[in-house]
């Protein structure tokens, strides 16, 4: 009876990990804060809410674009139990939009700054800068 309690416990425990484990693989944040254009002399920072998906598995960050506009997935660079970093770049027309930031694992801070720039010269567009408190959430549907 003994010996059936033990592996009962050892199988709870374990099924207890893969799901933590799982439910690691990727992470639904809700953040809220400002977003600001660096380049605009003078410019004040706009409330913002922003839902952002880490995704650990295919290594992607989405949230920092509209469906209808700049939506694209930028790669995670880096991980750890303390940060991530990420970053990407897609071309849209004549245009180059990038995208290159950092999330706290510990505070839920996320810093990330997007940039349009020519292709042809290189010159920045415009800049957006996104500095987000966010905290796990659950998606709608």
């Amino acid at each position: 009876m003994a010996n059936m309690s033990r592996t009962a416990l050892v199988l709870l425990l374990a099924c207890s990990f893969a799901n933590a484990a799982l439910a690691q693989q990727q992470i639904t944040l809700a953040c809220q804060s400002t977003v600001a254009s660096p380049m605009v002399e003078g410019d004040k920072p706009d409330p913002v809410l922003v839902g952002i998906i880490v995704d650990f598995t295919t290594r992607i960050v989405l949230g920092f674009g509209s469906p209808e506009w700049m939506d694209y997935p930028v790669t995670i660079k880096a991980a750890n139990d303390v940060q991530v970093t990420f970053g990407g770049e897609q071309q849209f027309g004549v245009s180059v939009s990038s995208i290159y930031g950092g999330l706290d694992r510990v505070t839920g801070d996320v810093e990330a700054m997007r940039t349009l720039s020519d292709q042809k010269t290189g010159k920045t567009i415009s800049q957006t800068l996104y500095k987000l408190q966010c905290r796990p959430a659950q998606r709608m549907f």
